[in-house]
C-alpha cells in the first residue's frame, strides 16, 4: 500500500469510529438521562472506565489503578485546539474548585487525543499557561495506539483529524463531554460542557464523594 492509500485507509477508519463512538455515546446519554439523580445509589452504572497506563504531564507513568478508590472526572482535548478546548478547561477548573473540599478524594483526568504533539512538557506548560491546579489534576498522553483504545474503544468517544485547508490551523474532532467515574471505575454520567452539565456533574460527583466518605 502506497502512502497516500494508507492516509486514506486511516482517515476512513477514524471517521468510522468516530461515527460508531458518537451513536454509542448517545445511547448511553439516553440511558442516563438529561439531569441529576436524587442520591448516589440513583446514578446509573453506565460501563467500566477503561484500563490505561499513560504519561503525565511531569513525566511519570499514570495507571488508571491508581485512581481505584476514587471519584475522578475525565475529559478529552489536545493543547493545539484553536476553540473549545480552552473553554472546556477552564470549565473544568471552575468543577475543581466547586469540589475543593473533597480534597484528594476526587481526581481530574484530562486526556490529549494529540499525542504525536502533546508530550509531557508540552501538557506541563499547557497547564501553567491556563494556571491550572495540579494538586489532584492529571493531564495524560501515549502512544496513538494507546490513545485511540482508551477514547473510543473505552469511552465511546469520537476522536478524527480534521484534515486542514490551507491557511487554517490543523483540528481534531473529538468529544467534549465530562465523564463522571467512581471509586470502583463503573462511569456514572456523561455532562455536556455547557449549559447545566458541569453543575449536574459537580452535584452527583459530591453524592459518590459522600457515599464513599
Amino acid at each position: 500500500m502506497n502512502p497516500t492509500s494508507k492516509r486514506s485507509s486511516n482517515h476512513l477508519l477514524h471517521r468510522r469510529l468516530g461515527r460508531r463512538s458518537i451513536r454509542s455515546l448517545a445511547l448511553l446519554w439516553l440511558l442516563a438521562g438529561s439531569g441529576s439523580c436524587g442520591n448516589a445509589s440513583q446514578l446509573p452504572e453506565l460501563a467500566e472506565a477503561p484500563s490505561f497506563e499513560m504519561t503525565d504531564q511531569r513525566g511519570r507513568s499514570f495507571d488508571s489503578r491508581h485512581l481505584e478508590g476514587r471519584v475522578w472526572v475525565a475529559n478529552f482535548m489536545f493543547t493545539t485546539c484553536p476553540d473549545v478546548c480552552p473553554v472546556i478547561t477552564q470549565t473544568l477548573a471552575q468543577v475543581q474548585k466547586a469540589l475543593a473540599p473533597a480534597g484528594e478524594s476526587v481526581q481530574f483526568v484530562s486526556i490529549s487525543v494529540d499525542p504525536e504533539i502533546d508530550t509531557p512538557d508540552v501538557l506541563a506548560a499547557f497547564m501553567e499557561l491556563h494556571r491550572l491546579d495540579a494538586s489532584n489534576w492529571s493531564f495524560i498522553t501515549g502512544s496513538p495506539e494507546s490513545t485511540e483504545q482508551v477514547v473510543v474503544e473505552g469511552f465511546k468517544q469520537a476522536h478524527e483529524e480534521v484534515p486542514a485547508r490551507e491557511g487554517e490551523p490543523r483540528d481534531i474532532r473529538h468529544g467534549t463531554h465530562f465523564v463522571l467515574i467512581d471509586g470502583t471505575g463503573m462511569i456514572r454520567g456523561f455532562y455536556k460542557s455547557r449549559g447545566d452539565g458541569p453543575a449536574n456533574l459537580v452535584d452527583d460527583a459530591k453524592k459518590l464523594i459522600q457515599a464513599d466518605a
